[in-house]
């Protein structure tokens, strides 16, 4: 229930603009974990990596589960 709240309020971040710069910066973070996996020499490094990597890859779904949750409430 406290996830629609918040994807309720994210609405105004989906305009392309907002949308597009937030993406670029999404974009530049992994890209910088992706190095970072890559060049790993022990095992939390990589696990680390990994999970930033999914957490940011999460996020770069957020404009699907607002879109979704307008569908609904619609």
């Amino acid at each position: 229930m406290k996830e629609k709240q918040y994807l309720a309020k994210l609405g105004t971040l989906t305009q392309y603009h907002q949308w597009e710069a937030f993406m670029e910066m999404l974009n530049a973070h992994m890209d910088n974990h992706q190095r970072k996996l890559e060049q790993a020499s022990e095992v939390t490094e990589l696990y680390r990596a990994q999970g930033a990597m999914m957490a940011l890859k999460a996020l770069t779904k957020l404009k699907d589960e607002i879109n979704g949750l307008r569908k609904e409430t619609q």
